[in-house]
């Protein structure tokens, strides 16, 4: 499936340049093709959104409890015990590294000589995202020596953390360069704002520069407070704009073979099922407690009409102990948008850097407020009476820290459904959603006793907090905190650390 997978998304991220060209058999396989560096930025962004809303983002619904693996079906098991290997996740690896990065690092220093200032932000700032993803999953990547095969062929492995000094260093000197000069250029071939002027092109990267930094520094904030919150504040004093008004997504995937979104092209149209994800307990029952109609939006109803999840590793549960149809399918469409960043999304980051960093509680609400709203107009629902007092999402102005930011990380996590790889970041990185200590069941769930082995079941459950698979291959208690390092690159790079668990926290995460 994968295999397939990646062979889709190659051809997904050339036919939307030309697909004409693609099958071109005069072409020389063995001599590079020369091409304008603005034609080679919607290239990159499929082949990021081909990684991210593909593979990626399997393990990160599953892991982050938005999805689970059904139990009339196994394609996604391993994910659902948090069975991961070195074999798993090479190609998603290669095409990063081979693809993606390379291709920027070839777009922006073709740019960079051309004076065009414009398309050399769009390309640095796609790299920088893709090293952060692959930072944070991997803790320790090539970095300062990768991209330069003729120098270094078997690049060594960076730490996270000088990944990371090295990815604001990159922003700040592109967001640095001379935006006003003649020799930048409009790039309408750009997926996410190649729409409207060369200035509001200009302006949305600079934006998107500045939301990835943040970002940067948020992921910092526990582990080297006084660096995230210096830089944070140093942005906001600065009043530096940010992704607050215009979604960074990719919104040209078409309902046909190998031009779809991602995730829809290889788990239903490939795999020609639609039996593997289906709704976790965990988000379906955090939705329903607060009367949170986006559950409609992100499955499927189960056979007796409503929205039931699943709990996470109840996929070897016999059929005759728990219906097949009695919990809920999740919702992909053919031409859904793949987001680098979402307005919501950026909302919550802004809500966070205003409590924790700012000590502005009244300000955190009104960008917490903005994000609930911007996330239920994101499905055309009226979000404002659950952030009005007394509704369900009222931000605790009163409350304590904790209470606050807690409040914040929750409605993240719910945005970043479809986007699961962010959420189990921020929930490595927070804390929040919270994990339960429960070793039984939840007393709601009427099948538990074929999961626990007991008749037995936990009033103790908080909604909306995470419960461990039942199936986990882990020690008891622990959740995932990373990827393993890929054979692919095992097998060839003599400078490839060792091999560490999936248990094993990032640098970042002190949690």
């Amino acid at each position: 499936m994968k295999l397939i997978y990646i062979i889709s998304m190659v051809i997904l991220s050339t036919c939307l340049l030309s697909c004409d060209d693609w099958l071109d058999i005069n072409n020389d396989p063995d001599k590079a093709v020369d091409i304008p560096a603005s034609l080679a930025i919607p290239a990159i962004e499929g082949q990021i959104a081909g990684s991210l809303s593909g593979e990626y983002s399997i393990f990160g619904g599953i892991w982050s409890q938005h999805w689970a693996q059904h139990n009339n079906s196994s394609q996604y098991k391993s994910e659902d015990s948090y069975n991961i290997t070195s074999a798993d996740y090479n190609n998603e690896w290669d095409l990063l590294y081979s693809d993606a990065l390379v291709d920027a690092k070839i777009a922006a220093d073709k740019a960079k000589i051309e004076g065009n200032w414009n398309v050399n932000l769009q390309a640095v700032a796609l790299q920088s995202f893709t090293f952060q993803v692959l930072a944070d999953l991997y803790d320790m990547v090539p970095f300062s020596q990768s991209l330069s095969p003729d120098d270094f062929s078997q690049p060594t492995f960076d730490s996270g953390e000088a990944v990371y000094a090295g990815l604001i260093a990159r922003l700040d000197e592109a967001l640095a360069q001379d935006f006003d000069a003649v020799t930048n250029t409009l790039n309408p071939n750009d997926f996410l704002f190649g729409d409207g002027s060369l200035a509001n092109q200009i302006g949305h990267w600079i934006a998107f520069a500045n939301t990835l930094k943040l970002k940067l520094y948020l992921r910092q904030m526990e582990v080297n407070p006084s660096l995230a919150m210096t830089g944070i504040s140093a942005m906001i004093n600065a009043n530096v704009p940010f992704l607050t008004t215009a979604d960074a997504a990719i919104s040209d995937f078409e309902d046909a073979d190998s031009k779809s979104f991602p995730l829809y092209e290889s788990d239903r149209r490939q795999l020609n099922t639609g039996n593997n994800l289906r709704a976790s307990y965990t988000l379906v029952r955090f939705l329903e407690e607060n009367g949170d109609v986006r559950a409609s939006h992100f499955f499927n109803p189960a056979s007796g009409g409503s929205i039931v999840g699943v709990l996470n590793g109840s996929f070897d549960v016999p059929s005759a102990d728990l219906d097949p149809l009695s919990h809920s399918q999740v919702k992909l469409s053919p031409t859904q948008n793949f987001y680098f960043f979402s307005v919501e999304e950026v909302h919550f980051m802004l809500a966070e850097a205003y409590l924790r960093v700012m000590n502005n509680a009244a300000e955190a609400k009104k960008y917490y407020d903005a994000g609930v709203i911007a996330a239920f107009d994101r499905y055309s629902e009226d979000g404002s009476a659950l952030v009005a007092s007394g509704g369900a999402y009222e931000f605790p102005e009163g409350g304590t820290f904790d209470e606050q930011f807690k409040a914040i990380m929750m409605q993240k996590w719910v945005a970043y459904v479809y986007r699961g790889y962010e959420s189990f970041f921020e929930q490595n990185r927070t804390g929040y959603p919270e994990v339960s200590t429960i070793t039984s069941y939840p007393c709601d769930i009427t099948y538990g006793e074929a999961i626990s082995g007991t008749t037995s079941c936990d009033t103790n459950y908080k909604i909306g907090d995470y419960i461990i698979s039942y199936e986990t291959v882990l020690n008891p208690g622990q959740l995932p905190r990373r990827l393993v390092f890929p054979d692919s690159e095992l097998n060839v790079n003599p400078n490839s650390p060792a091999k560490v668990a999936v248990d094993v926290p990032v640098w970042w995460d002190v949690n």
